[in-house]
């Protein structure tokens, strides 16, 4: 007589591991689902350790310097900041700037005339390479992506750490500005950390699926695969912890000054037609910039805007007019 136990054990073992790896899977995709918030408020830790490097001095007397944070949390920050040459007539209002991942923290060095703020960039706290090609290169960068995603918003968390203790720090009137792919970074730091007395998002979107279907159409012409592969991106990228909308909630009533371009090349309509929306909320003003996208070598939309945020900062203040007529 033949025994029928040998495959009722193989059945049983291989449900189980079928079992096992569903759960697993379930497990992290729901991790993956859910907003990240206790790594934004625990992630960075405490200040422990400041390096500085020599600064720079330019021609109109403004300083330019270079800073590495470290935390007890492991993180390591690299800021670079522009000081106008009224710092040493006391405190003055400060503008903490995230923006494109190469730009980093030389966004200062964007600045020309500083006209009496303090501007502060931060470089994405990412080691590994940034130019990445071939699908298994990509899939080994995955976990450090996604570290550098949750520690964004940390590191930003740290370097206002920083700034609070500068004798030139003005705290009624410190900012953060989201710049294009800053901008979920920004709406992030800004809604948790309260000590942001006024966050801008600028030439972004506030919301990231169609924002990135946009960035990847010539990469997946099809429509229905590249929205499978989106889909499946901001879920490993951990994207529903960087929804700018729902940030823009917990932001109020503090303000938000949305910036964006009539002519954007890199925002869809349909962000566009989103933003508009959420600008309807009595915290959030929308302003509008001609020309296309903001790019370190677009010199028309790059002075506009350093101009929109002087001018906001420097002649109407926090109670003023909106920069720009809607």
């Amino acid at each position: 007589m033949t025994s029928t136990n040998p495959p009722t054990s193989r059945r049983t073992v291989i449900l189980f591991l079928l079992v096992t790896a569903f759960v697993v899977v379930l497990t992290y995709v729901i991790h993956l689902s859910t907003v990240q918030r206790d790594h934004f408020t625990k992630r960075g830790g405490k200040l422990v350790e400041i390096e500085q490097s020599p600064v720079e001095l330019r021609d109109d007397g403004s300083v330019l310097a270079d800073t590495l944070l470290l935390s007890s949390g492991g993180l390591r920050i690299r800021l670079r900041t522009l000081l106008p040459p009224e710092v040493a007539n006391g405190r003055i209002p400060v503008v903490l700037l995230i923006g494109g991942h190469r730009t980093g923290r030389y966004a200062v060095d964007l600045v020309d005339d500083p006209r009496g703020i303090a501007y502060v960039a931060i470089d994405y706290p990412y080691e590994g390479e940034h130019s990445l090609s071939g699908a298994l290169q990509i899939l080994g960068a995955v976990p450090d992506i996604q570290e550098v995603f949750l520690d964004t918003p940390p590191a930003l968390t740290l370097a206002m750490d920083w700034l609070s203790g500068q004798p030139w720090f003005d705290a009624n009137r410190a900012e953060i500005a989201g710049v294009s792919l800053g901008v979920p970074f920004a709406a992030v730091a800004g809604g948790l950390d309260t000590r942001f007395s006024r966050v801008w998002l600028i030439h972004g979107a506030v919301e990231n699926h169609e924002w990135v279907m946009h960035a990847s159409r010539d990469r997946i012409r099809n429509r229905v695969l590249r929205s499978l592969a989106v889909r499946g991106t901001l879920l490993l990228a951990y994207g529903n912890s960087f929804q700018t909308a729902d940030w823009l909630r917990e932001i109020a009533p503090r303000p938000v000054i949305l910036i964006a371009a009539r002519n954007d090349d890199r925002v869809p309509a349909s962000s566009i037609d989103a933003i508009v929306e959420v600008s309807k909320s009595d915290h959030i003003r929308l302003v509008w910039t001609e020309g296309l996208h903001i790019d370190p070598d677009r010199d028309f939309e790059l002075q506009q805007l350093i101009r929109i945020v002087a001018d906001e900062i420097n002649i109407r203040g926090y109670n003023g007019r909106p920069a720009v007529i809607q």
